[in-house]
């Protein structure tokens, strides 16, 4: 061992309701396996009242147990305030976007797609869910 080397984390601030930086990323970002939950965000999610949800608790005991186990933590439709991209690579596997990725299965559409007027929706299928787009 060479030495002892220490990464100090800034304390999640408390919101400004007047700030005008704040940035909202919502997009297909899976996370990590077992994310580097900083103690500083548990207890953001604590003061907010988000701790039952990331946890999947609803049992107050249960849910220490889960923050004391370091997780399994749900980083699915909840906030997440990071404060820098190292912190957002703790979190997320900025590798595994969807963007810039696309498989398309089956046979590739003709160059030209003829629609009838009785044909108004395009059904596609995503992620194994279909989705209709009413086509005016």
């Amino acid at each position: 061992m060479r030495g002892i080397s220490f990464a100090y984390a800034r304390p999640v601030a408390p919101p400004d309701p007047n700030r005008m930086d704040i940035a909202c990323f919502i997009g297909f970002v899976p996370q990590r396996a077992r994310p580097a939950v900083p103690p500083e965000l548990i207890d953001w999610w604590r003061r907010y009242g988000w701790l039952e949800r990331v946890t999947g608790e609803h049992d107050p005991l249960r849910i220490e147990e889960v923050v004391r186990a370091g997780g399994p933590f749900t980083l699915t439709d909840v906030p997440v305030p990071v404060e820098s991209w190292d912190e957002f690579i703790a979190l997320f596997d900025a590798n595994g976007r969807l963007d810039g990725r696309v498989e398309v299965r089956g046979k590739p559409l003709p160059a030209t797609v003829t629609i009838g007027p009785e044909e108004t929706v395009l059904r596609v299928m995503v992620d194994g869910r279909e989705q209709d787009t009413v086509l005016p």
